[in-house]
């Protein structure tokens, strides 16, 4: 009988540890009130209070692990699928990817004062007509991010491709990453400068010289990594140099930071003073984010797709506020 006992102790442990994997590290030290309630959450949904045994610590990981993939509601004042449908310029950003919806309210939506829910239950009908609407800057100016420009600089383009995998050239993902950050940055009031704006080839010299141009903005490089013959290696990088401004360091973190907890990625650091030319000659306060192994197996076959594109630009955007809110 004791064996027994021991033997259900450790396949209920298994079932926990598939159930309720820890999340990244970063994200459970961000705040998520405005979308999650413990208490709330395991009385309206049974299965995770029986799961979990009404343990608040375990709900919160599985509403961050698997509730907001699976559109579940972690507080009475967020619904997602009523944001989803109330806010048709994010349906043209982020489509069918639910975790990008309370991120993004979370971040700015609730500071911009859209709702979070009907209040009764209730929800707009989606049309295909009304999904197509594109994201657009405020017109008066008051988006959240209102007066703050930001350089952003997709690596590579035109002739250099950046680092190759099966056909799939890094240059191809910088671009449609930086476009999903601009459209969200401008969404909430930035100004944002593009370093390229086609498949066209910048020199360094030209994304640096645009950077210290604009001594208002910061800069923020997006790039994919690679380690030929190291499938296994993954996760993000950020780098800059602080010795040319004190504060480059401070947004290279909030970026990785904002994407390993948008995305799950593993967070790899990376050197607050380092000689990459386009952070190295930037005076302003500029950062080099590399949002993934184009070499990892498993993240050649995130990195490709729209969902993830969405989920990276997201936790950018999210770093990029991060930084502003604090210097």
């Amino acid at each position: 009988m004791k064996k027994l006992s021991i033997s259900i102790c450790l396949i209920l442990i298994a079932l926990s540890a598939v159930l309720f994997r820890p999340i990244n590290a970063k994200a459970t030290g961000s705040d998520f009130s405005a979308i999650f309630d413990a208490d709330y959450y395991l009385t309206r949904y049974p299965d995770i209070a029986a799961a979990s045994g009404g343990n608040k610590d375990v709900a919160r990981v599985h509403f961050l692990n698997a509730g907001m993939r699976e559109g579940r509601q972690g507080c009475a004042s967020f619904d997602v699928r009523y944001y989803k449908a109330a806010n048709p310029d994010l349906r043209a950003i982020f489509g069918e990817n639910l975790e990008s919806y309370y991120l993004h309210y979370m971040t700015f939506g609730k500071n911009e004062g859209r709702a979070g829910s009907s209040g009764d239950g209730s929800y707009p009908v989606l049309t295909a007509s009304s999904n197509q609407i594109q994201v657009s800057v405020p017109s008066d100016g008051t988006g959240f991010l209102a007066g703050r420009t930001v350089i952003l600089d997709p690596g590579h383009g035109g002739a250099d491709p950046g680092c190759i995998r099966n056909g799939v050239f890094e240059k191809n993902i910088n671009y449609p990453v930086a476009l999903k950050v601009k459209a969200l940055l401008e969404a909430n009031g930035a100004t944002v400068i593009m370093t390229r704006s086609d498949d066209s080839f910048v020199s360094l010299e030209s994304r640096w010289t645009l950077a210290n141009a604009h001594p208002e903005a910061i800069f923020v490089s997006i790039h994919v990594n690679a380690i030929s013959g190291y499938p296994g290696i993954s996760g993000m990088n950020a780098y800059c140099d602080s010795r040319n401004n004190p504060y480059s360091n401070a947004l290279r973190l909030s970026l990785l930071n904002g994407a390993t907890a948008s995305t799950g990625a593993g967070n790899r650091g990376g050197d607050p003073n380092a000689t990459i030319k386009v952070v190295h000659y930037s005076y302003i306060p500029a950062a080099l984010i590399e949002i993934g192994f184009l070499s990892s197996t498993q993240e050649f076959t995130l990195l490709i797709t729209d969902d993830y594109q969405n989920k990276v630009a997201a936790g950018i955007t999210a770093g990029i506020t991060d930084f502003y809110n604090n210097y």
